[in-house]
């Protein structure tokens, strides 16, 4: 009867379809067979382009920087310190995620001691200003396109694509000067043209940090669902299970595993 009772039970929604993730690859199995280290795998980040025109250098929105720190605080990720991947990007003549190749790619992994490489570029840079009847909304919004390559065979991984935004109200006096707002934005005005507003005599800056943030926050999160966390159990009872994976890889409160186990070779 407990039996039955036990199977009758609704399971959680989340694992009702529950299904290996994005980055499982069967060659994890042979690692487990062979009692190998499953390890968390190693990142190398490139610094990102730009494909837009956008008044502010691509460097100063900190992408790299805080796409490093977001991956990192995961818990499920080795990262190669930045000073080590310039030194062999200068000494490979690599200036740009377009002198990438199969072969170049799995010899920088290699040298670095990186699994995966992640390039990227920003594809849309975006400023606009929605009249809001009682006020102004200043919107930045930033997109970029971001690119995991596998470094031992050169081929794209996983792509994924990041966006974000950030907003300041912005109220103006008749003549269209701002009066009430962020204090970079106290000099500006607010102009409409054949029915479209604009803001002349701003500094964007702060506003596509910020909205850079957010859009780092959305790329980290993706990549992140697409690298399982492996690792072994230790002791179970039937009911109970201990394993040796923990916060410190990524495991959060709530998160759901899948238990394999290995059997015997089918002939």
């Amino acid at each position: 009867d407990k039996k039955d009772n036990v199977s009758s039970q609704k399971l959680p929604k989340e694992i009702e379809n529950l299904t290996l993730p994005d980055g499982w690859s069967d060659d994890i199995l042979v690692k487990i067979a062979n009692e190998e280290s499953v390890s968390k795998p190693i990142m190398a980040i490139m610094d990102f382009e730009s494909n837009v025109n956008i008044a502010l250098n691509v460097n100063d929105l900190g992408i790299t920087d805080m796409l490093t720190t977001g991956m990192f605080n995961t818990g499920k990720f080795g990262m190669v310190e930045r000073a080590r991947l310039k030194t062999v990007l200068k000494e490979q003549k690599i200036s740009n995620s377009d002198d990438f190749n199969t072969s170049n790619a799995a010899q920088i992994g290699e040298l670095l001691g990186a699994n995966y490489i992640i390039t990227g570029k920003i594809t849309s840079a975006v400023r606009d200003v929605q009249d809001k009847f009682s006020h102004y909304e200043l919107n930045a919004t930033i997109t970029f396109n971001v690119s995991i390559l596998d470094s031992s065979t050169g081929k794209i991984f996983k792509s994924v694509e990041g966006v974000g935004s950030d907003t300041a109200i912005l109220v103006v006096d008749d003549r269209g000067n701002v009066i009430k707002g962020p204090a970079e934005f106290r000099a500006a005005r607010v102009e409409t043209k054949d029915g479209v507003y604009s803001i002349v005599g701003v500094d964007m800056s702060k506003q596509f940090v910020g909205a850079t943030k957010k859009a780092i926050e959305n790329v980290s999160n993706k990549i992140e669902a697409s690298f399982p966390i492996i690792g072994y159990v230790l002791t179970g009872d039937g009911t109970k299970i201990m394993t040796d994976v923990g916060s410190e890889r990524g495991a959060k409160k709530e998160d759901y595993f899948i238990v394999i186990r290995l059997g015997k070779e089918i002939v």
